[in-house]
């Protein structure tokens, strides 16, 4: 396994900058882009902006290890990175993945405690990194980015406890057909209802704490049952009503 933590990158690469160092790259329209400062004006992402920096990772990269310090909120501006335990028996649980406009790191940030997970880049990823020291001054002194930051935390918190619901009180058809549900609302809005899974199938099945081999008898199922399609990654939406009645 590849490692390139965010330490790393900043000591030997020239790939963490700033605002003021690159012209072409507009950090307040990236930071605009991530779910936390969505709602902040132009002033306020000015001033995060300042201290902020971008980092680049190769897919398969370590972002941060387990049982590692934060040393800031990450925003993900590109790509998608894996949060993963590593089972007693040594296989490898995923807890959640994230992707662009999405964040991590911050109640290791505020509590102070090292990361329970390892993160790890599942594309070419580009991130933010906003300083511990700068979230927490934001916080004291801007009652916006406290609220903000807030509701994020508590929105994180409300999915998570929907993803413990889905994996205790749900057959195995309920899960992957919610999971569906929420990719093709997330990914497809408009009509030509047809998407290429986002990742390989272990990972999405050891996040809907599957096999990979139950993963796909449940996409078989739910394909006899004429709510979908499936050719290799590709999965076509039938009906979603269907799917819909699958997922309750």
């Amino acid at each position: 396994m590849k490692t390139s933590t965010i330490a790393a990158s900043e000591r030997n690469t020239p790939q963490a900058r700033g605002g003021a160092m690159d012209s072409d790259f507009k950090l307040t329209d990236a930071l605009r882009s991530c779910m936390p400062f969505q709602s902040l004006d132009a002033e306020g992402l000015r001033r995060i902006a300042a201290t902020t920096r971008l980092h680049t990772f190769s897919r398969g990269d370590v972002v941060a290890g387990m049982g590692s310090a934060s040393n800031g909120l990450l925003l993900i501006l590109k790509g998608r990175v894996k949060l993963t335990l590593d089972s007693s028996h040594g296989a490898e649980h995923v807890l959640d993945v994230l992707e662009a406009g999405q964040s991590l790191g911050l109640a290791e940030l505020v509590s102070k405690r090292p990361y329970r997970f390892q993160v790890t880049a599942l594309t070419p990823l580009e991130l933010l990194v906003v300083p511990r020291a700068t979230v927490l001054s934001e916080v004291e002194h801007h009652p916006l980015v406290a609220r903000q930051l807030l509701k994020y935390a508590c929105e994180a918190l409300y999915r998570h406890t929907g993803d413990i619901e889905t994996v205790l009180g749900r057959k195995a058809s309920s899960r992957v057909a919610r999971f569906l549900i929420d990719l093709f609302e997330r990914e497809t809005p408009e009509p030509g209802r047809s998407l290429r899974l986002p990742m390989k199938k272990a990972l999405i099945a050891s996040h809907l704490h599957m096999t990979k081999e139950h993963f796909s008898r449940t996409l078989k199922e739910l394909s006899d049952h004429g709510a979908i399609r499936v050719h290799g990654p590709m999965v076509l939406l039938v009906s979603e009503q269907e799917l819909r009645a699958l997922a309750a």
